[in-house]
């Protein structure tokens, strides 16, 4: 007997058009009376709205997107799994803000199980890791199109969350921030994802910039600028000493080109 499937768990298959025409109708349906869905559906929309626009989009192999994007939820998953058997993780989740019914969409729906985080995390790296490695296989093609019929395509590292943080709010002026951050490990390389929610919106040169501090010693983690709904995301790829950073905390600037922080401290870990 096979195994029924939870209607929620088909937002991420659904926003990656990957449903049958039967399973896609039945979930729209299902979408129309689901509040929970909608909303994160919506977030599924923003982070991808929010990445370059100027990228380049190319169809990435059938092949290589199912097993990159198996290796990424069976590590999600094992991770969160991890953190569940862990009581020092507890207060992370615990330290999230309660939101308020008005509030911009999130990424943690407070109400939900844990697992229902993992979708949304997959969603991000699934979409972040699949533009770099749409890139590679681009380049791929070109080289192979120049005229090197033995050149064979590489075998896909698969890519692991190895931390994840839950900012909360530092400014009283946006006392509805909110954020998550995580280090996403591929190979040897590593990369902070970041996405937050509820902060002010940019106007003119001012910019949030990312700090990590280590041993006393701050690092710019580079900057990004918020949507009219303070919905903002960045992915910034960590050297090794800033890959084991103590701390993570965001602040507002006056432009995007400073060496340390200027401006007031409205997220951090």
């Amino acid at each position: 007997m096979s195994e029924k499937i939870n209607d929620c768990d088909q937002v991420f298959p659904f926003f990656l058009k990957e449903l049958s025409p039967e399973a896609s109708n039945a979930f729209a349906l299902h979408l129309a009376a689901c509040p929970q869905c909608a909303e994160e559906l919506r977030n599924l929309q923003q982070v991808w709205q929010a990445l370059p626009y100027e990228m380049e989009e190319i169809e990435i192999p059938d092949s290589v997107k199912g097993h990159m994007f198996d290796n990424i939820m069976q590590n999600v998953l094992e991770h969160e799994r991890q953190e569940g058997m862990e009581r020092s993780d507890a207060p992370l989740i615990s330290a999230a803000p309660q939101m308020a019914a008005e509030e911009p969409p999130k990424l943690i729906q407070t109400g939900r199980k844990a697992g229902r985080w993992s979708f949304v995390a997959a969603a991000v790296l699934y979409i972040a890791i699949g533009a770099s490695i749409g890139w590679g296989l681009k380049d791929y093609g070109d080289s192979r199109s120049s005229g090197s019929p033995n050149t064979s395509l590489p075998e896909v590292q698969p890519a692991q969350v190895v931390k994840q943080f839950i900012l909360k709010a530092f400014d009283p002026s946006m006392p509805e921030a909110t954020g998550k951050c995580f280090i996403k490990q591929q190979g040897d390389a590593k990369q902070l994802v970041l996405q937050v929610n509820g902060l002010n919106k940019n106007t003119g040169d001012w910019a949030y910039q990312v700090w990590f501090v280590k041993e006393g010693v701050r690092y710019n983690g580079g900057t990004f600028r918020v949507n009219e709904k303070g919905d903002g995301v960045l992915t910034y790829d960590l050297t090794p000493a800033e890959s084991t950073f103590e701390t993570l905390g965001i602040t507002l600037e006056p432009d995007a080109q400073g060496t340390k922080p200027r401006g007031k401290k409205v997220l951090g870990t």
